[in-house]
């Protein structure tokens, strides 16, 4: 059994502390003052560092910019279904006003009209629309001439298929008026081909009230020596008329051929001639009586100019036997007609040119009326042949009639 041994730590090395003396108990002493405490220095202010902006995040401004495009998008989208309303609900026949109106579809009118008309009349708002409407609807579509009962309250639909249904059709007649004929003989013509009557023709071209600019001109120079005011200007031509036309349509139809046909430089000859319009277009109709020909009427032509201009023709007589004949047809057919209008219109009894035209000339007529031939002659005489003969002289002329077989 191991010892257990003790080590022995010499005095010196032992620990030389002494344990800690006991507290002593306090004695009484005097109250001394407590020392005053040493003054503490504020603390100096910690300076505060603005915080830096929140930088955005990656991909925000993009977000921005696509919102902003959208709204852009969505504002103009509104904008267009605003503007586009009116016609959509005008396609439609919603909301739309009770307007009715008859729209009149003649022969010859162009593609656009009618839907033109429509649009000016405020049946439809846009004609171009209308257009295209038929387009897809009805590619071969054509129109009728007739009258059409519609309303602005109908919608593309129900006009396309009114369109397409007439309810009244026109029926069309080709007239063929021959230059050189008179207003009785137009007015039979239009009558027996059913296009309106002879006495409303007759009444419909005694009347200024047409809007062109050549009317106006004869309505400045009228007289009542005239028989017809319009007589001379229906322009002779081959028309598509309709049967049971209005008989002032018929005789706008003729002068809107007139004014087409008209020479540009008709207003300044009269005027180098010293004559008005309405005695160069009645010297026209003179001329278209009494000749064949374009050749043969710009001779004609001359001979009148000459006897009118010259100094040593007296008295100034045209002596055309037409225009005799005319002024008969007027007393025959123009009961109120005066003596002195009947005089008027024979220039065997006048001098100068005639009140007013003895029949409608033609474009070659007018031509020569204001362009005739270059010549010194005074008369002329035709055969039976239509050729004709001219002269200088009273004495050349007589001959001439002797040689045709009316001396």
């Amino acid at each position: 059994m191991e010892q257990r041994r003790t080590r022995y730590i010499p005095p010196s090395e032992r620990n030389q502390t002494e344990p800690p003396a006991a507290p002593k108990s306090p004695q009484p002493a005097e109250m001394q003052t407590p020392p005053e405490p040493a003054p503490v220095a504020p603390p100096e202010p910690t300076p505060v560092t603005p915080p830096e902006p929140d930088k955005p995040k990656k991909g925000h401004g993009k977000a921005i910019v696509i919102l902003v495009i959208v709204l852009v998008i969505l504002a103009g989208l509104g904008f267009a279904a605003y503007k586009k309303a009116p016609y959509l609900l005008d396609r439609l026949g919603v909301m739309q006003e009770d307007r009715p109106f008859t729209l009149v579809i003649q022969r010859g009118d162009y593609e656009y009209k009618a839907t033109d008309t429509l649009q000016e009349e405020q049946i439809i708002k846009s004609g171009a629309d209308f257009r295209k409407y038929i387009q897809n609807n009805a590619p071969g579509f054509v129109y009728t001439p007739g009258e059409y009962l519609l309303n602005a309250n109908m919608s593309f639909a129900d006009l396309l298929f009114a369109l397409q249904h007439p309810d009244v059709a026109y029926q069309y007649v080709t007239v063929a008026v021959p230059e050189g004929r008179s207003i009785w003989k137009i007015a039979q013509l239009m009558e027996d081909n059913g296009v309106c009557g002879y006495q409303e023709f007759l009444t419909a071209a005694n009347d200024y009230d047409y809007d062109f600019d050549f009317v106006r001109q004869l309505a400045s120079e009228d007289s009542d020596l005239i028989c017809y005011k319009l007589e001379g200007f229906l322009y002779p031509a081959t028309y598509d008329l309709r049967v049971g036309m209005d008989a002032r349509d018929v005789v706008k139809t003729m002068l809107a051929a007139f004014d087409t046909y008209l020479p540009a430089d008709a207003l300044d000859r009269c005027a180098a001639r010293n004559v008005s319009f309405r005695q160069m277009m009645t010297l026209a109709s003179v001329i278209q009586a009494e000749s064949y020909g374009q050749e043969m009427m710009r001779g004609v032509s001359s001979v009148f100019w000459n006897r009118l201009e010259s100094p040593n023709f007296m008295p100034k007589l045209l002596q055309s036997d037409p225009t005799t004949t005319y002024s008969k047809a007027i007393a025959e057919e123009v009961p109120s007609a005066s003596d002195e209008m009947v005089k008027a219109y024979d220039t065997y009894q006048i001098t100068g040119i005639p009140a007013g035209s003895i029949n409608n000339p033609g474009a070659e007529a007018i031509d020569a009326a204001l362009h005739p031939a270059d010549t010194n002659y005074l008369y002329f005489v035709t055969d039976t042949e239509h050729n004709i003969y001219y002269a200088v002289t009273l004495q050349e002329h007589n001959a001439n009639c002797r040689r045709v077989g009316l001396m």
